[in-house]
């Protein structure tokens, strides 16, 4: 998931708990964010963009590759290993390329998708937040 994307979910998520009216508002700005061909559901297309942009920011090497280096979080009490990679590595060559990274299923869709039909409705993007809300 995104960086981006991330702090979308968690400002939705804590918005959500302190003031609910306020929330639903910035939850229907971040889904309308999110849904770039406006059709009322946020696929892998819709995130495309934000991929890129994110795969372009991560390989500050330039080399077009993902290490497990460039990959591991620099965020406090992080357990990841520096040399671990969050997405699969398809060819087995220990580094993510463009083409494996946009291949792989957002994280968002797979954690978010109840009905199997790889991209979020509003009421599935609402009911990932209110299940983060929850745990909290």
């Amino acid at each position: 998931m995104s960086c981006r994307l991330r702090v979308l979910a968690l400002s939705a998520i804590l918005l959500a708990a302190a003031a609910p009216s306020f929330a639903e508002n910035y939850g229907d700005r971040a889904f309308a964010h999110l849904d770039r061909d406006r059709d009322g559901f946020i696929d892998s297309q819709d995130m495309t963009p934000m991929r890129e942009r994110m795969f372009k920011r991560l390989d500050r090497d330039g080399d077009g590759y993902l290490s497990g280096e460039e990959t591991a979080a620099p965020q406090q009490g992080t357990q990841r290993s520096p040399n671990a990679l969050p997405w699969r590595d398809l060819d087995g060559d220990g580094r993510i390329s463009r083409a494996e990274l946009m291949e792989e299923e957002p994280a968002l869709i797979v954690r978010g998708d109840s009905d199997g039909d790889k991209r979020l409705s509003r009421a599935e993007f609402d009911q990932l937040i209110n299940r983060r809300v929850s745990k909290s």
